[in-house]
């Protein structure tokens, strides 16, 4: 699996309107790929983000590097693209499985992304980890 973006959260919440996962499966993203590695032995996840600017830091999950390696028994590798040119930013947002199904779009698997087609910004699904209401990005 490779997971590609500007921007990655382990606590991003992975659930539709129900506000649930009925798969059996971890909802935050963090812990969902553990059980993934865990649930396929041969699994290997590459992800690559953004090495952003200090302008960002105070939006971005502090070690977000360390918290989604720690359980994968080294099948996680986490690398942070810094070869861009002054005041750009990688924008690409892809996952890849199996080499078989890929996913682009405009949003990143983070926080305070949340959205339905509505843009409601009082959604009681826009919340933050925190319990925090998320503005619109």
């Amino acid at each position: 699996m490779h997971i590609i973006g500007w921007d990655i959260h382990s606590k991003t919440a992975l659930v539709g309107l129900s506000g649930r996962a009925d798969d059996g499966f971890p909802i935050e993203l963090g812990p969902f790929l553990t059980a993934l590695l865990e649930s396929k032995p041969a699994l290997q996840i590459n992800i690559l983000i953004w090495d952003y600017v200090a302008l960002y830091a105070m939006e971005r999950e502090w070690d977000s590097a360390g918290k989604f390696t720690a359980e994968g028994c080294g099948r996680i590798r986490f690398q942070r693209d810094s070869r861009l040119p002054s005041g750009s930013a990688q924008h690409q947002k892809i996952v890849v499985v199996d080499n078989k199904v890929a996913f682009s779009g405009g949003l990143d698997l983070t926080i305070r992304r949340w959205d339905t087609h509505e843009h409601l910004f009082d959604h009681p699904l826009r919340r933050g980890p925190d319990g925090a209401l998320s503005a619109i990005s």
